[in-house]
């Protein structure tokens, strides 16, 4: 969000090379592609708040993960969602690449969270955003959520109108 480096705080993604990847991971590599350049600019032109209740509106209801193989999963595709923004011609900050990842989750029917958390570095107010599910931090460093103080997550009304 803040930071000059978009990459500066997330786990760097999936360094394998496209030929590695598997089909199923193709399947989710091509939404990811399209949907990262969309919400960038989105969270842009509409704003965090009115995206993310939009997309609440659209999106199956989810559930939590019931297992450890469905945390898995959900790290396996935020890997692939860094992974693909690291790739653009474009820098993609990590609002935008947590919304993707919130995003095919719930179309998973998978619940997540979007984290945002601040913190003061170097005479700077930074700002950071990722995704936590089931206790877990999805796409970035495990310890994230010790390095930014977290807002607690906000349960958008499905019916809100943002302004």
């Amino acid at each position: 969000m803040a930071s000059s480096n978009p990459s500066a705080h997330h786990d760097e993604g999936d360094r394998r090379t496209l030929k590695d990847l598997s089909f199923r991971e193709w399947r989710t590599l091509v939404p990811i592609g399209v949907l990262l350049p969309v919400f960038a600019v989105g969270v842009r032109l509409a704003g965090y708040g009115r995206l993310r209740a939009f997309l609440a509106r659209l999106g199956p209801e989810p559930r939590p993960m019931d297992s450890q193989a469905a945390v898995d999963d959900a790290k396996a595709t935020g890997r692939l969602v860094n992974g693909a923004a690291a790739r653009l011609p474009f820098p993609v900050s990590c609002l935008p690449r947590a919304l993707t990842l919130w995003w095919l989750l719930r179309l998973r029917r998978m619940e997540s969270d979007v984290r945002i958390g601040v913190r003061h570095e170097e005479g700077r107010l930074q700002a950071h955003a990722w995704v936590e599910g089931n206790g877990t931090v999805l796409n970035d460093k495990p310890d994230i959520n010790e390095r930014f103080a977290a807002f607690d997550p906000i349960d958008w009304p499905k019916g809100a109108d943002w302004v």
